[in-house]
């Protein structure tokens, strides 16, 4: 029979439903704040209206109620025997960010199957107790005593051969070389390097480590589970970083100072991308710590069109061999050349005993002191479009800096081309795109008769200036640096500027064209985080840069905020072609684009807006590409821009 003590009463109806709704703003009452404050700033309200909404939003944060749907996760997670909804124990959404595919060099974004937002075993920015100096002082160079050479056959034979005999030139250095043939990070069953790198420390208590490794590795790696991954696939890279990491922390637990010199470039295109890919992982990781520099080698031994070269001519005209006959290895000639490049890029870091090499800023290959393409003149005959390194050294940032080129064939003396600057996403630098969709953006530049170029904004740098961290100048740097050095170096038109990015960089892109009207001729954005304010919760290193997220702060936020500072730029807006792309499901992004194109609407604002299948990943950006290129050639080169 039904019993009675069971049966809905209105009471129960009404307690079932205040409950509901109780969780349900718990759920959105950041977002429904964010809306209302939304609103009364399109309609102009009062200043005492917002200030309240603002203690609101101050009272929401205090009582943490964005912590609701994690708390959930934990406790569904624990009723279900597992440790939380989504799989990592930190909640899906809040462990989730703009997180780089590994499979980039450093790259901007997720997709939705990948590991929780950061990097492993690596905390918060601790809080500064105090503000940061106007000018820091340089730290100290090293002054090794010991210097430990390991790695597989690159370190056995030329480059390693070369530097050891280098090395023991200096006064009172004792030089050690190790090395394991046919060994790398993806066959621990063949010969584990972990505890190897670790006997070799204890045994020999090096204060330096110079290690190469990963031509043996472009293979199959199979996981603890018996899962197979293929070279340079996600999972393949997240194994690989996680060797790695692991013996940079083996050598930073006993004090060591490494260097990982990376791979130079190779004959066979196929290995070649797989050898770069990894060059790719290593350097993310060692841009992670402090006691690890990555030397970059890639085009140290390249021909004069950055293409691999057996042979390097002499002063004399004759020609010495660089490279053995695999395409691969080196001859003692191209490892004293690689020694050299390696001595000038650790002289920022290490005082050799016995002489004093001059410190300077960090060689990399591409650098010169003068353009590299000027106008008429050592433009290098290519059947397309040109990839070019430049680098130079930032006084803003306090480093060497580099971007990518990619330069239409110049069809006559004195051409000149209009310029795309493709922006990063966060977790990434200005080698993603090229690893990317390098053959993509060399087409689209001889198509479209532009150079794009692909500047470095910090992994999350947020394209701004920060007056919480000056380290993190990237807005000055972008307009007083990187432009300037374009504009010198390469044959541009320099009234003729695009920007465009994905992720962090689309909000780059928006609000450095917002904040500098005039500078660019169009812009636009795919997967474009163009609220930062709705995503300050999130471990995007956003306090960092912009500070607390308080009343008295509330400005800064707002002035790099592109949802924001359209309505103080409206009128400019209307006159800036602009381009919106984003995935139907994007889970970051999708919310930001959608609520952007509304205001951009009710304010009558021209603009494009698209939305299309996908996601937050690089098949989605790599599907844009074409579009974005094609709007900004159009606005460029003087056409009609796309529909």
């Amino acid at each position: 029979m039904w019993d009675k003590k069971r049966q809905l009463t209105p009471l129960k109806v009404v307690i079932v439903y205040l409950l509901a709704f109780g969780l349900v703003s718990g759920h959105e009452f950041d977002r429904l704040l964010g809306w209302v404050e939304t609103v009364c700033l399109d309609w102009s309200c009062s200043s005492r209206t917002l200030e309240r909404i603002r203690d609101l939003q101050g009272a929401a944060e205090k009582f943490h109620l964005d912590q609701i749907i994690p708390a959930e996760e934990r406790v569904l997670g624990l009723l279900q025997g597992g440790p939380s909804i989504g799989g990592t124990g930190s909640g899906a959404e809040a462990g989730r960010g703009d997180r780089p595919e590994p499979s980039q060099v450093s790259l901007a974004a997720p997709s939705p199957e990948s590991a929780p937002f950061g990097p492993a075993g690596i905390p918060p920015p601790e809080e500064e107790a105090g503000p940061y100096p106007l000018e820091e002082k340089p730290p100290a160079k090293l002054e090794p005593r010991t210097v430990l050479i390991a790695g597989d056959s690159m370190i056995l034979e030329g480059f390693g051969v070369a530097l050891q005999r280098r090395l023991k030139k200096f006064q009172d250095l004792t030089v050690i070389r190790e090395g394991v043939y046919s060994s790398g990070l993806s066959r621990p069953d063949y010969f584990d390097w972990q505890p190897y790198l670790k006997e070799l420390l204890d045994k020999h208590r090096p204060d330096l480590l110079v290690l190469s490794l990963g031509a043996n590795d472009p293979q199959d790696i199979v996981d603890e589970k018996g899962r197979r991954h293929f070279c340079a696939t996600e999972g393949w890279n997240e194994i690989y970083a996680g060797r790695v990491r692991g013996l940079l922390e083996t050598a930073a637990e006993r004090g060591v100072l490494t260097f990982w010199v990376g791979l130079p470039i190779m004959a066979s295109e196929k290995y070649g991308r797989k050898i770069a890919n990894i060059n790719a992982v290593v350097e993310r990781e060692c841009a992670r710590r402090p006691d690890c520099h990555f030397v970059d080698t890639w085009l140290v031994l390249a021909d004069s069109d950055n293409g691999f070269s057996t042979y390097r001519e002499k002063g004399d005209g004759r020609h010495v061999r660089i490279r053995a006959k695999d395409g691969i290895h080196l001859t003692e000639t191209g490892g004293g050349i690689l020694t050299r490049h390696f001595l000038e890029a650790a002289s920022q870091f290490v005082q050799w005993p016995g002489e004093g090499l001059e410190a300077g800023p960090l060689a990399l290959a591409g650098r010169s002191d003068r353009p590299i393409y000027l106008p008429g003149r050592d433009r290098p005959e290519t059947n397309g479009a040109g990839t070019v390194l430049m680098s130079f050294f930032s006084g803003l940032r306090h480093q060497e800096t580099s971007y990518y080129a990619f330069v239409p064939q110049a069809g006559r003396d004195g051409d000149v081309f209009p310029v795309l600057y493709l922006l990063h996403g966060a977790w990434d630098d200005y080698t993603a795109w090229k690893v990317r969709a390098e053959d993509e953006l060399k087409k689209l530049a001889e198509t479209h008769r532009m150079i794009i170029v692909t500047p470095d904004g910090g992994r999350f740098g947020w394209y701004a200036d920060s007056p919480f961290d000056p380290a993190n100048r990237i807005e000055s740097y972008i307009f007083e640096e990187l432009i300037p050095h374009v504009e010198q170096a390469l044959p541009v038109l320099k009234d003729r500027r695009a920007v465009a990015g994905l992720s962090m960089g689309g909000h780059g892109a928006v609000v450095l064209a917002l904040r500098h009207p005039g500078a660019f001729m169009s812009v636009s954005a795919m997967s474009g985080i163009l609220d930062i304010t709705r995503h300050r919760h999130r471990d995007w290193e956003l306090e960092r840069v912009f500070g607390p997220y308080t009343r008295d702060n509330l400005d800064l936020w707002r002035q790099h905020s592109a949802y924001h500072l359209c309505l103080e730029k409206k009128d400019y807006l209307r006159s800036l072609p602009l381009l919106l792309t984003v995935a139907r499901n994007d889970p970051w992004a999708l919310a930001d684009n959608r609520l952007f194109h509304r205001r951009l609407t009710k304010l009558k604002i021209p603009h494009i807006y698209r939305e299309s299948p996908g996601n937050h990943d690089w098949t989605y950006w790599k599907s844009q590409l074409p579009v974005h290129a094609a709007f900004h050639a159009g606005v460029l080169n003087g056409l009609a821009a796309v529909k």
